[in-house]
């Protein structure tokens, strides 16, 4: 993620803050104006506190939602000709007419599947492989 103007003001003036819930929320819009996930900008529940109003909120929005739409796993696809991820780390594509998905990674000017050798055809976007969901206990928090 780059560093903005806005970002980087909204890190100085969390600096000068001695709230320090305050000014960490302050740096989670710095993180968000850089491009960050909610999921990630926010991190685990457990910073924030499991119990407490900021930490439950983190807790409920990553268990968004059902099944495979949860806000953890939203996906930001990226085109290949305006950026392209570092050579040989792992990401997911879309490909094809049809719109396949597969994990793969972009080498030397080229697309290759993951684990099946071979390289991708037809590339038209890409996205950072999702966070991990918190683990549950039954109780309903984090492990």
């Amino acid at each position: 993620m780059k560093t903005t103007p806005l970002s980087q003001a909204l890190r100085d003036k969390a600096a000068t803050i001695e709230d320090t819930q305050t000014a960490e929320l302050i740096q989670v819009l710095a993180y968000l104006l850089e491009g960050r996930t909610l999921h990630k900008a926010f991190g685990a529940p457990g910073d924030w506190g499991y119990g407490r109003p900021i930490g439950d909120g983190v807790l409920e929005m990553l268990n968004a939602g059902s099944g495979d739409h949860r806000l953890a796993d939203a996906l930001v696809w990226s085109k290949p000709e305006l950026k392209l991820p570092n050579d040989e780390r792992t990401v997911i594509v879309a490909h094809g007419t049809e719109g396949a998905v597969n994990r793969g990674y972009h080498d030397e000017g080229r697309w290759y599947f993951v684990n099946v050798g071979g390289q991708i055809a037809d590339v038209f976007a890409w996205a950072d492989l999702p966070a991990a969901p918190a683990r549950l206990c039954s109780k309903g928090g984090a492990l």
